[in-house]
């Protein structure tokens, strides 16, 4: 997907957390999403061998957005969870938005060990690693038929 495609698409929550599945997948890990809400605060688990990241992916349509710390909060919060889940796989955290995040989310990140990917590092990943729109929306799709396999 081109950066400038991307930005078309990065507004859309759904689409841009399973952008983040994609990039994952080619960086070697596999990737499940997790549930669109009651998330624990994580909305990708990348799983490689015994190490793992996890994934809040934040998106906002205003640009230069700087955003808030609620994505670290979110991803420290959810460890937990996932840890629990996963007891032989050493995370990390990471926070993703196709903006910027703010002084205080910095700070945060650095007491909490999250690393934090922004508009920058999105658009190099995006030139390092071809992603298609039929990619991400694989993923998104396959979790709207998970949806409706539920409430059947």
């Amino acid at each position: 997907m081109s950066v400038p495609a991307f930005r078309q698409y990065s507004r859309d929550r759904r689409y841009f957390e399973c952008l983040a599945n994609v990039l994952w997948s080619k960086r070697g890990y596999r990737c499940y999403q997790t549930p669109s809400s009651s998330d624990n605060g994580v909305d990708v688990v990348a799983l490689r061998d015994n190490k793992g990241e996890l994934v809040q992916a934040k998106t906002s349509g205003i640009g230069g957005a700087f955003l808030n710390w609620d994505a670290v909060k979110e991803v420290v919060t959810g460890a937990a969870f996932y840890q629990r889940r996963h007891p032989d796989v050493d995370f990390a955290k990471v926070c993703l938005t196709n903006q910027f995040f703010n002084v205080q989310a910095h700070e945060n990140a650095a007491l909490n060990s999250v690393e934090l990917l922004e508009q920058t590092h999105l658009t190099e990943m995006l030139e390092q690693y071809t992603v298609t729109m039929v990619e991400v929306e694989r993923v998104l799709y396959a979790e709207w038929q998970d949806q409706a396999d539920n409430e059947v």
